[in-house]
């Protein structure tokens, strides 16, 4: 039993004390806190009151708050602000009043998030009312001296608040759902109960209701009883919505002086509620006192967690035979020394391992293993580290060690990170079907319950090995063997003396001694001769050499071959003379950088400066070519303020345009290009444009040309192809049409011979020489047309008209 007044619990309970009071929970002084804002800040967005908003909150209402500040004119916000009217100035100031607020309002939601992630624990709340305590309050009232000045909320309302981008920002809140409608402040309560002296655990132990404004108006009431204050008119009476409007008072700054009072104000931001759980436990250990157990081991001293010895058992180890290969010499002279005075080992002198209390789940050091035996023999116990020393693969190791042994384990952190991490190691080890993790207690209540119902479910297909315990006997006893031989090993190596004379290490310092050791050379006769003191003084201007090369960093530093001074010609030097030699070689480098030209790049501390020299003189010199070629001003500050990228592309296309200069320097120049006189700009831009059309068009021609020579064949003739592109698609078209309107015609008249009568007719009527070449004309004139509609489209229908007309020609010649 842990005896009551406990100095140590004192003690820790007086640190948490502490810890409150620096923290928002007790100091929640909003104006200048990045993660807490005075509700009565919301006015800036010109939406609904402050009071309203928190109406509405208190009665499970979610707010969405528009900003209503319109954006003032371009030519407002860039105007100086002494040419601003009033007016202007202030539409101004309430524009930039509200995106301040959106922008901590939107830093203090981030912060709430960033806070969850890591610990689990919801800290965005609202506070309301405010008690302020002026430093001094409960000096002489209560028995006892003055106290620090206290701000703190009574009570708290959880909520979750988003802040919406876009052309109207607006601004949401919300009670947070699972939770009480208000929550009252457990570190100002607790620490009034250690000032007043009055139990206050009835007034955390209060059932809530669904009445918010019911349960902050008896939260008041309580609390200023208890400390004789009076209570303000607002916070007597729940207000309605539809009533009159609840003006919110501002939160008082730090200078002001205000009297011990109960403020109707309310501060939102984070208001993290850590080590708040161990006031009334640890209260309750210091006056009642606390059982032996867990606590025992942190708040006794002198308990010794390696006062339990391990077993041993029988072993003989054989005797080696070192003189194998040695005929003499010191060696062989050591080892037969050794060989007749060593004992016969004691059969309790090899320590025999429990392997079987030594299966860890992953690698741990010998120091980890440790740890993981003995959180299986003390109730408490304490593994502390730097990160990145295994902190998390110890906890790992304890609880799969637990599990193996059929016990169970609960695992609480206070960061939700490390949490996770232990939770993730045991799924990737294959114990995540054993485990459950629980973030919060009343939003994972459901998903705990369900994994526990599919566990037990799955315990009817679960599959054991028969053989595991015969196979682990069997790594055990192999693993028992060997550490019996590196036992064995190890005693011989350091022999009875633990490496002294007769052991495997004095024979190898007597063999190093023997060979000699040439690399190292060291003169023993200065150490003889010089004291202790002496090696001290000299020890700590070494040390202090050597950190000033440190500093210096003499190894790497580019002055180290300039300096060339011994330091006995450094010390006998009046140092009067260095400062002026630095002091004149800074003034000769700040002349050099005052003339160096601002375009011209500085000397890299890198470089070497011959080298860095040269360049720039052949860098003056080609700059001095490009001066002389380049004559013009305009055109070199034109290119001077170019970028780099931009005079390589426009070098590019001049070396592209070479060919195209030298073709026209070959032929002859235009007559109205070489007209002297000059052409008005926008008659230049008309030509411009049509040239533009012209090869616009040219080019689509060429395309068009090209895909129907490919079409056509070899047979196309290029004329009636130029022909019709010239006519357009549409005559085009109509051509096509009456082409294949005629093609049943031209059919006709190449299978059908002239009819005889036609003929006979002919033949009887007389016939003139005119008469006929009329007709021969006219077929004549009917060829050339359809050997023209026919042309590069249907090449053998001119062919069949040709022979008609032959045909016909020869029934005439006979007649004439």
């Amino acid at each position: 039993m842990i005896e009551p007044n406990n100095p140590i619990l004192t003690r820790m309970l007086d640190r948490l004390f502490a810890s409150m009071l620096n923290g928002p929970s007790m100091n929640c002084r909003p104006h200048a806190s990045r993660q807490r804002i005075d509700l009565v800040q919301l006015a800036k967005l010109r939406d609904a009151a402050p009071g309203q908003v928190l109406l509405q909150l208190l009665s499970k209402l979610p707010v969405k708050l528009a900003a209503r500040v319109p954006v003032p004119p371009r030519k407002i916000m860039q105007a100086d602000e002494d040419s601003l009217t009033a007016e202007q100035r202030a539409a101004q100031e309430a524009w930039g009043d509200q995106q301040s607020l959106r922008s901590k309002l939107r830093l203090i939601a981030e912060d709430a998030r960033t806070y969850e992630q890591d610990t689990g624990v919801h800290a965005l709340n609202l506070g309301f009312p405010l008690l302020s305590l002026p430093p001094g309050t409960f000096g002489g009232r209560f028995g006892i001296p003055p106290s620090r000045r206290v701000l703190a909320p009574i009570a708290f309302v959880p909520l979750t608040m988003t802040v919406k981008n876009g052309a109207q920002g607006a601004v949401e809140l919300q009670r947070r759902e699972g939770t009480d409608i208000i929550i009252p402040n457990q570190a100002l309560i607790a620490w009034l109960e250690k000032e007043t002296g009055k139990p206050l655990s009835d007034l955390i132990a209060a059932d809530r209701g669904a009445d918010g404004w019911r349960d902050v108006i008896e939260l008041v009431r309580a609390l200023a009883e208890l400390v004789e204050m009076p209570i303000p008119q607002l916070l007597k009476a729940a207000p309605s919505l539809a009533g009159q409007p609840f003006e919110l008072a501002a939160t008082p700054k730090t200078d002001e002086e205000t009297h011990p009072s109960i403020l109707p104000a309310a501060v939102l931001g984070l208001f993290p509620a850590s080590n708040q759980g161990l006031l009334r436990d640890m209260r309750e250990m210091i006056a009642a006192g606390a059982p032996d157990g867990p606590i025992a081991s942190f708040v006794r001293l002198g308990v010794d967690l390696d006062h339990h010895p391990l077993p041993v058992v029988a072993s003989q180890p054989a005797a080696p035979d070192f003189t194998c290969g040695m005929s003499s010499g010191i060696i062989a002279n050591a080892a037969a020394r050794v060989i007749a005075t060593a004992a016969p080992p004691r059969e309790d002198t090899i320590a025999r391992r429990q392997f079987a209390e030594e299966r860890l789940i992953t690698d741990a050091d010998p120091c980890q293993a440790k740890a993981v035996r003995l959180a299986r023999e003390y109730r408490g116990l304490v593994i502390h580290g730097p990160p990145g020393t295994g902190k998390s693969q110890t906890i790992t190791n304890i609880i799969a060690d637990h599990l193996g042994r059929g016990q169970r384990v609960l695992f609480v952190c206070d960061k939700r990170t490390a949490l996770d991490v232990v939770a993730d190691r045991l799924q990737v080890l294959g114990l995540g079907d054993l485990c459950a993790i629980v973030h919060d207690p009343q939003r994972d209540q459901r998903d705990l319950y369900k994994s526990v119902r599919e566990q037990l479910d799955e315990l009817v297909d679960a599959a054991t090995k028969p053989r595991a315990a015969e196979e682990l006997a069997k790594v055990d006893n192999d693993l028992q063997m060997l550490h019996a031989d590196l036992t064995e090993y190890h005693k011989l190596l350091l022999g009875e003396s633990g490496g002294g004379p007769g052991s495997f290490h004095h024979l190898v310092g007597l063999w190093l001694q023997e060979q000699g050791c040439p690399a190292i050379d060291l003169d023993e006769k200065q150490l003889a001769e010089s004291s202790a003191a002496d090696l001290r003084t000299q020890g700590t201007r070494l040390k202090e050499v050597l950190e000033r090369g440190e500093v210096a960093q003499y190894v790497t530093n580019p002055w180290k071959a300039a300096v060339g001074t011994a330091l006995r010609e450094f010390l006998s030097t009046p140092m009067e003379q260095f400062r002026s030699a630095l002091a004149a070689c800074v003034r000769f480098a700040v002349e050099a950088d005052a003339s160096r030209d601002p375009l011209s790049p500085a000397y890299l501390p890198t470089c070497a400066l011959a080298v860095e020299a040269d360049a720039r003189v052949t860098l003056a010199k080609e700059l001095i070519e490009v001066l002389e070629k380049v004559p013009a001003s305009a055109e070199r500050a034109r290119w001077a303020g170019r970028t780099p990228e931009l005079i390589a592309a426009a070098a590019e296309r001049i070396s592209q345009a070479q060919e195209w200069v030298a073709a026209l320097r070959s032929g002859s120049i235009d007559s109205g290009i070489a007209t002297p006189q000059r052409s008005a700009t926008d008659q230049l831009a008309r030509d411009r444009e049509a040239l533009t059309r012209y090869v616009k068009s040219f080019n689509a021609l060429a395309g068009d040309y090209a895909r129907i020579r490919s079409t056509a064949g070899s047979d196309a003739d290029d004329a009636a192809i130029l022909h019709w592109l010239q006519i357009g698609a549409r005559a085009a078209n109509s051509a096509v049409k009456r082409l294949e309107a005629a093609e049943p015609i031209a059919q006709l008249i190449e299978q059908t011979v002239l009819d005889p009568s036609l003929l006979a007719r002919v033949q009887n009527q007389p016939i003139d020489a005119a008469q006929i070449a009329a007709w021969t004309a006219a077929l004549d004139g009917y060829v050339e047309i359809t050997g023209t509609m026919f042309g590069g489209l249907h090449f053998g229908k001119k062919s069949a008209a040709e022979a008609v007309v032959k045909q016909f020609g020869r029934a005439l010649k006979p007649e004439t």
